[in-house]
């Protein structure tokens, strides 16, 4: 943890008077810094760095922050950004004097020696806790059992429910002495020193325990943590701490130091009496200070190069130097460069034994062309100005060399000429040779490059092509599986397989889209690399893969297979790591971009893979080592050393509205103006430039949109309610982050998108609604209106030419045949006839009648139903001599024209029956309205109805009851029928309104 050293601020002082400012800096000052086994990185101003950069720390999310005399600065990997969480209404100085991560992921920064202000995870919460001194502040310290606390010049404090609260020397067990230095354990411990002697405060604990007295009392003085885990302290001379344990591994949050051991066990310092940045080796410094005494020391910049203020481990052991000039990072290189070799002019071959020996040649045309044996790290020569650009190992272990001259053989250290290649024909020494494999006894393959494939038998280069069934071109590449197949690769793409000890015929795959075929890896799953691409052929069917980050997978001149399933590529851009069981999911088509890892040149890869010959530019050693070919250099690399796959995590860098106005702690989105914009960035110290983006508005849209690294992201016309940012990252393997959130943006409607808007429009159209149906209903109305009066009148046309004619001619029939049935001269049976005849022409005039009076009650006349029934009842009983009552019960209320017709026709039909067939004396229609129906009853004293009809429901050949029924159901009403001895009543029970 954070070591608060209370002189810290003195050291630095006196460094920033005592050493020289940079003269120069940037890529020219990198290549003066002489630390073998790092590749070093130099941030200055050109490339955007702060200046002054006396405090740093590494937050959770892997952010490195940056304090310095101008302010907080943080560093995403990409780029500088200033941050400053103190606010405007905070009259302090902005000179940063400490920087303390907790480990919840947010930060205390102190401005000054005077105020503590705490940053939170989120990037925008900040609060500033009151009860602290107005001034000797040291800085921050965070327990690893979660409190939190804060040294100054009067004494220590302890964050208590948001208010640092002053420790009381004698209760917490420490000495009224300022507390000069803090560090935390291995277990979790804080240390502290404190006048005299080393104190501990274990976790929970309220009380400190004496640890050991200094030797050097009274002086303050710097914990330091060994690669052993030793602790010790030290000012001019060190001491060890007993019984106390500290951490060899990487943090996840860190904070800076002026001494400091790094992963390997460099030590490292910024002390005064150092010239810039100083170092010593593990065993050197260990050795020193087991002595008591400073480690001796060497400068690692150039005096006058480098105001170094101070050091900081961050969670992947990358070392990194705050200087006045701006930012250094010294990245332990997992590779390790083939010294003899490492300058070579030229293209490297390498073949490694099964005794641990690796031979290895340089090849250029006319230049630096060595073939050496490298056994640890020693080498021996075996020939120098020798062309040899390709290689193969036979069972036996002897190598076998193609060269510009002939094929060599290699046997141990035994170095000799096993075939000269022909002077003159397509053999002559003007191609250099691509491929060269055993073809069983004693024979060999060899192609040339624009030459073709021969097979060479001793002095014998016979050319082999297409009459053998090969392709017409010179192969690219070759390998021999286990099985005993030769294969060959070609530069159209063409795979050829040949069987065991077969010299024509062989097998063609067509492999498309990855350009010539440069490596090969037989086995399941078979694979293929080329110019452009790189995927798997399976059972003559190539298909392609790709990395979550596309474009990777170019130049691929070499490919390894270890126990482990890893399968490692060397490719233009780095040294890529791939799991066998991932590329096997490719081949079912399903499934994203594959995960990977990838070694580039700032893990000290030297540049991309080798692209020509020899190939293949990867080989695995007996001891697991892989050999990298790449255009700068020779190197070893062991997968192992690789380390631990950090993190990626997503970091909103900046969010603005369309006025530029920041939106970083929330705000509001006004009408007009819905517009946003975001600097995004995905963290990740180890594999920066890889790093995959996913973000989304949730609300807007509807799937994630994705960015490599950093984007900037923008939205406009967006719609009105709460919006914030949703923004997922991860690394070349790793899995998507957890979501990182914005703050809270709400977008204000405009006032058609207003809840009130919309209701006033709903009540609009509901009221244009209601208007255009009352205006419809208006017209329909007065349409119908129209046609009820064009229809009254027919009525009333109608009604008056039944009475006027019919019935006045029907009348005057009636007298006639009434006369004649009178005469008396007419005979008996005549007059009979004429009866009859008169009883039904009284009938029809009756029925006539009736009709009429029907019309003329919906007619424009309007007649009461009581009043209609009144005159038909009237007009039978006059023919019949019975009595006809009606009785009113009630309010008689109109009915509409097709009910007043239905009720008009059933009650007519029930009192013709009446006088009709029922031999009644008196015949009595009741109407009870009620509120809601009418009630009708037509009663007669009449022998009844006979029990064949009211059974049959109908008299044979009559269908007036039917007919009553379903009229009575048409107008929603009901009939009944009630007939006895003494008479019949027929109900009629009917709604008033339909």
């Amino acid at each position: 943890m954070k070591a608060v050293h209370r002189r810290l601020r003195g050291v630095r002082a006196l460094l920033a008077c005592v050493v020289l400012g940079l003269l120069v800096w940037g890529d020219a000052f990198a290549d003066d810094i002489k630390a073998p086994g790092y590749v070093v990185t130099v941030w200055g101003a050109s490339e955007g760095a702060p200046q002054d950069v006396g405090n740093m720390a590494q937050t959770a999310d892997g952010m490195i922050w940056l304090g310095t005399n101008n302010g907080l600065f943080r560093f995403d990997g990409h780029h500088f950004s200033e941050f400053n969480v103190a606010p405007e209404s905070l009259h302090v100085s902005r000179q940063v004097r400490d920087l303390t991560p907790d480990p919840k992921g947010g930060l205390w920064v102190l401005y000054g020696d005077a105020v503590e202000v705490h940053l939170a995870a989120d990037g925008r919460t900040v609060t500033i806790p009151a009860g602290l001194p107005t001034s000797g502040i040291g800085g921050t310290f965070v327990h690893a059992d979660g409190r939190t606390f804060v040294t100054a010049d009067d004494g220590l404090y302890v964050l208590t429910e948001g208010r640092w609260v002053r420790c009381d020397a004698s209760a917490w067990g420490l000495p009224s002495a300022p507390i000069d230095t803090v560090r935390s354990s291995a277990g979790g411990d804080m240390l502290a020193i404190a006048g005299e002697s080393i104190y501990r405060l274990p976790r929970g604990a309220q009380r400190f325990v004496e640890v050991a007295k200094l030797a050097e009392p009274n002086k303050g003085g710097l914990l330091v943590a060994d690669p052993e885990g030793h602790l010790w302290v030290t000012y001019r001379k060190y001491m060890e701490v007993p019984g106390i344990r500290m951490s060899t591994q990487p943090a996840a949050v860190n904070v800076n130091h002026i001494t400091t051991f790094d992963t390997r066990g460099t030590f490292w310092t910024v002390q005064q009496g150092c010239d810039g940045l100083c170092s010593a080796s593990r065993e050197s410094a260990l050795a020193d200070i087991r002595e008591g005494r400073r480690p001796t020391r060497t400068s690692v910049i150039p005096a006058g190069n480098i105001s170094a203020l101070s050091l900081m481990l961050d969670a992947t052991g990358d070392l990194w130097v705050g200087a006045r000039q701006g930012l250094v990072r010294f990245r332990p290189t997992v590779t390790e460069p083939i010294t003899p070799f490492e300058k070579g002019l030229g293209w490297f071959g390498v073949l490694p034994a099964a005794d641990g020996t690796t031979l290895v040649t340089t090849y250029t045309r006319g230049g630096y062309n060595k073939i050496g044996l490298v056994d640890g790290n020693h080498v021996d020569i075996l020939a120098d100005d020798t062309a040899v650009s390709a290689l193969t190992r036979l069972p036996d272990g002897t190598a076998v060399l193609a060269g510009d001259d002939a094929l060599y053989r290699v046997s141990g250290k035994a170095f000799q000429v096993l075939s000269p290649r022909p002077d003159e024909g397509p053999t002559a020494s003007t191609d250099p040779a691509q491929v060269v494999l055993p073809a069983g006894a004693g024979r060999f393959w060899v192609s040339l490059r624009d030459k073709g494939l021969f097979l060479v038998d001793g002095n014998d280069w016979r050319h082999v092509g297409a009459p053998e069934g090969f392709p017409a071109l010179s192969p690219t590449s070759g390998t021999i599986d286990a099985d005993g197949v030769t294969w060959f690769g070609f530069s159209d793409g063409s795979l050829a397989a040949l069987a065991p000890g077969a010299t024509s015929s062989p097998t063609i795959t067509q492999v498309p889209s990855i350009g010539a075929i440069t490596a090969m890896s037989p086995g399941e799953p078979f694979l293929v690399g080329g110019e452009v691409g790189f995927g798997v052929v399976h059972r003559g069917t190539f298909r392609p893969v790709e990395l979550r980050r596309h474009g990777l997978l170019r130049g691929v001149t070499g490919m390894v297979r270890t126990a482990d399933g890893d399968v490692w590529l060397n490719t233009a851009k780095g040294l890529i790591g791939l799991r066998v069981r991932d590329i096997e999911r490719t081949q079912d088509g399903k499934g994203e971009g594959l995960p990977f890892r990838i070694v580039t040149t700032a893990d000290g890869m030297p540049g991309g893979a080798q692209q020509v010959r020899p190939l293949p530019t990867l080989h695995q050693a007996a001891d697991g080592k892989l050999w990298i070919a790449g255009v700068s250099g020779l190197v070893t690399f062991r997968p192992d050393d690789l380390g631990r796959d950090i993190a990626a995590t997503p970091s909103l860098l900046a969010m603005r509205d369309g006025n530029g106005a920041s939106l970083l702690g929330g705000g509001e989105l006004k009408p007009g103006q819905r517009s946003l914009d975001a600097d995004i960035v995905g963290v990740s110290l180890t594999d920066a430039g890889f790093v995959d983006l996913r973000y989304r508005l949730p609300g807007v849209d509807t799937a994630w949109r994705y960015a490599a690294d950093e984007a900037k992201v923008s939205y406009s016309d967006l719609p009105p309610g709460r919006l914030r940012l949703e923004i997922q990252a991860r690394g070349p393997s790793g899995d998507w982050s957890p979501s990182l959130f914005s703050a809270t943006v709400i977008s204000q409607p405009a006032f058609y998108e207003t809840a009130w808007f919309a209701m006033l429009m709903a009540l609009l159209v509901v009221v244009a609604a209601v208007v255009g149906h009352r205006y419809r209903m208006a017209i329909v109305r007065r349409r119908d209106e129209e046609t009820t009066q064009a229809k009254l009148r027919e009525r009333d046309r109608i009604a008056r030419e039944l009475h006027d004619s019919m019935l006045q001619g029907m009348a005057g029939v009636m007298l006639r045949v009434v006369a004649w049935e009178r005469d008396r001269r007419a005979p008996d049976e005549l007059r009979s006839a004429f009866k009859d005849v008169a009883g039904q022409l009284s009938g029809l005039i009756l029925e006539a009648r009736a009709r009429v009076i029907s019309l003329r009650s919906v007619a424009s006349y309007r007649m009461p139903l009581s009043d209609a029934l009144r005159m038909i009842g009237d007009d039978h009983g006059s023919a019949t001599g019975a009595s006809f009552d009606v009785v009113v019960e009630g309010e008689e209320t109109p009915l509409d024209d097709i009910t007043h017709l239905a009720a008009l026709d059933i009650l007519r039909e029930a009192i013709h029956n009446a006088f009709k067939h029922a031999r009644a004396s008196h015949i009595a229609l009741t109407l009870r309205y009620g509120q809601s129906t009418l009630v009708a009853e037509v009663k007669d004293n009449g022998q009844g109805i006979p029990e064949p009809v009211t059974a049959e429901g109908r008299r044979a050949g009559h269908w007036g009851m039917v007919t009553m029924r379903e009229r009575a159901q048409e107008i929603g009403g009901t009939l009944s029928i009630v007939t006895g001895v003494g008479g019949t009543t027929v109900g009629l029970m009917m709604p008033l309104s339909r």
